[in-house]
């Protein structure tokens, strides 16, 4: 289901920015929302077991979370989380199995 999630969001993608050429909300809460899954989860699949991380496969997600991600008002007001908020060894462990 994730990735049928995905796809339809990647179709939504109307340029450099989910609306064209020019960032708005959406596109930073969306770089928000890859940096928290990134940090409390999928760095460590990553890491760990080489899982790779599901927006990749979306080459205008990833452009558009890269595209935030590079401007350097969003770099200078970048606080993810704190640890507390990662995923617990349980949750790996699981995934192991």
């Amino acid at each position: 289901r994730f990735g049928k999630f995905l796809s339809n969001l990647e179709k939504g993608v109307k340029g450099t920015y989910w609306f064209g050429s020019s960032p708005t909300y959406v596109d930073f809460y969306w770089a928000n929302i890859c940096d928290w899954f990134d940090y409390t989860i999928f760095d460590r699949l990553q890491s760990e077991f080489g899982v790779a991380n599901p927006i990749d496969a979306y080459p205008n997600l990833k452009g558009v979370t890269n595209g935030i991600r590079n401007l350097e008002s969003y770099k200078s007001c970048m606080i993810i989380a704190v640890d507390k908020f990662k995923a617990d060894d349980e949750t790996y462990t699981a995934w192991k199995k």
